[in-house]
């Protein structure tokens, strides 16, 4: 089989070998095996950035907005020096927040100055013209913009008016840009969000010198979303090594899948009801009168406490089994569990629901919150320290392989 994804030792699907109960490869960067250096490292005559976080444009065309331009925010380590290649986070907030929120937020940047790793974080839109603040800012994911999907445009409940008619969405004729709240299932903006991740990464990886096998996404809310949305795309998707969504699902209807193998750590709190994870979660009054028969998917459907129906993350996840070489298209019904030394924290646990994947790992871990960051969400520092921690503990083993390269022989 060709593998599009190198392991390095130890890490998941060796532990499973061996033992029915797996503990999860420690923290740490990745060995020196098959780095792929970008553009960016053969640039050695430009100046290397000021460490830390910083906010910065990049130019796109785009035809919805009212300028060309896209916003980020980038963390650089003390550490790197622009000749070694480094490992990319791409980390999205959710809805609502800001490149600076969830630079704030997650710990990320921790995280990449302890392992010496870039993050990028990119801004989402928000053009309503009665919020020049851009406090809704949102990201432009399959499903979130109103267009009809496979199971039509009604994928939502009645009960929909929260969001906006963006102007975006006006100018492209999806809603009355003259009324308050939609009246579709529609929550987000038009603007080429696809378009903006293109051309940031393609910007990011001649800039700087980057280790192209090692870009890892992850995203809370409506930004897991978009990652997952982002894993689909045929020019974002190969880029990734791994993606971590947080109490994200794809929207019903809108099962894509990844555009080929990469490792997927999902990540939700037993408690959410707004993306929820499975039927039992949903918010209370559609728990038991949710999306129709006609529009549920193979397991069903989610409804979250804004009314939108969700696939079930189990069924988000077969699509990465099957494309990650796991024995089993279907959850288990003991799924094996991965041990790390987060477990029991605020009800941390993971599981492998699909059994030991030869390519790439296919994960599900929960804590006991809700729609929020695991672990200690009472205690912010120290719940945004753990975030990047974990996080790193996760994928900074995880590296993408070229496509003609296969997977080497593993050894118990």
């Amino acid at each position: 089989m060709v593998s599009q994804w190198m392991l390095q030792p130890l890490l998941l699907p060796l532990a499973f070998l061996a033992a029915p109960s797996a503990s999860f490869a420690g923290s740490g960067a990745a060995s020196s095996s098959f780095p792929e250096p970008s553009g960016g490292c053969a640039a050695r005559a430009k100046a290397v950035p000021r460490e830390g976080l910083s906010r910065h444009s990049i130019s796109v065309h785009d035809p919805l907005l009212s300028h060309g331009f896209r916003r980020y925010a980038l963390y650089i380590p003390a550490s790197y020096d622009g000749t070694s290649s480094v490992p990319l986070v791409l980390d999205f907030h959710g809805f609502y927040d800001d490149f600076v929120s969830e630079a704030k937020e997650d710990g990320m940047r921790l995280a990449a100055e302890r392992e010496g790793f870039i993050v990028a974080y990119p801004n989402g839109k928000g053009d309503n013209p009665a919020d020049p603040d851009d406090w809704w800012n949102t990201w432009n994911a399959a499903g979130t913009n109103g267009t009809p999907g496979r199971f039509g445009p009604e994928i939502c409940t009645k009960d929909h008016s929260l969001y906006p008619c963006y102007s975006s969405c006006a100018i492209a004729g999806l809603c009355d840009g003259k009324k308050k709240h939609r009246t579709d299932c529609g929550s987000a903006t038009c603007v080429d969000d696809t378009g903006f991740m293109r051309a940031l990464m393609l910007h990011l990886k001649q800039s700087f010198c980057i280790d192209e096998s090692r870009i890892h996404g992850t995203g809370i809310s409506t930004g897991g979303i978009f990652l997952y949305a982002m894993a689909a795309d045929p020019v974002v998707g190969p880029q990734l090594a791994s993606i971590m969504p947080v109490e994200a699902s794809e929207i019903l209807g809108y099962l894509a899948g990844p555009v080929q193998s990469m490792a997927v750590i999902d990540v939700h709190g037993s408690k959410d009801d707004c993306i929820p994870a499975n039927v039992t979660n949903s918010w209370g009054p559609y728990k038991h009168n949710g999306c129709p028969n006609s529009r549920a998917g193979r397991d069903g459907c989610t409804v979250g406490d804004d009314g939108w129906f969700y696939h079930p993350v189990d069924e988000v996840l077969a699509t990465y089994a099957a494309s990650n070489g796991c024995p089993s298209e279907r959850p288990q019904p003991q799924p094996q569990a991965v041990t790390s030394r987060f477990d029991g924290q605020t009800g941390w646990s993971c599981t492998a629901p699909f059994g030991s994947c030869s390519v790439a790992p296919v994960l599900r871990c929960v804590h006991s919150g809700g729609h929020t960051w695991p672990f200690h969400v009472g205690k912010p520092q120290i719940r945004n320290r753990q975030f990047g921690e974990m996080f790193w503990h996760f994928v900074g083993q995880i590296r993408r392989s070229k496509p003609s390269e296969t997977m080497p022989d593993l050894i118990i």
